[in-house]
């Protein structure tokens, strides 16, 4: 966060500060009035094999509203998800992959944490 200062900048400050760094057709969909409304933290993990599968493992997930105040003084509450698991892999792969995954006790579904988070702050 240093490098942009954004500890000491009030939310209402961020989109000042994203939108130079933004490609034009980013800007202006911002320009069109989408703001930022979550804050969402995570610690990510890469995996990766010689076969072309790619893992990434999000653990400590935290959510907070954006609404006034400092940014460096926004408490974010721990997610409901104590993690994500995300695999990629090519189609060709598709039949190898799915039997391995079968193997671990989680359970496999599409994931937005973006989702994940509004869901679990609006609905307290």
């Amino acid at each position: 966060m240093s490098e942009l200062e954004l500890a000491s900048l009030p939310v209402a400050g961020l989109y000042g500060r994203l939108r130079p760094l933004l490609p034009a057709d980013l800007r202006l969909w911002l320009d069109q009035g989408h703001l930022p409304v979550l804050f969402n933290r995570y610690r990510r993990e890469y995996y990766a094999s010689s076969a072309g599968i790619r893992m990434t493992l999000d653990t400590g997930i935290a959510y907070t509203l954006l609404h006034g105040g400092l940014l460096g003084r926004l408490r974010p509450s721990p997610g409901a998800a104590p993690g994500v698991l995300e695999v990629k892999y090519p189609f060709e792969r598709r039949r190898e992959v799915e039997e391995a995954l079968q193997h671990l006790p989680f359970r496999a579904t599409r994931c937005s944490k973006y989702a994940l988070g509004i869901d679990q702050l609006l609905s307290r």
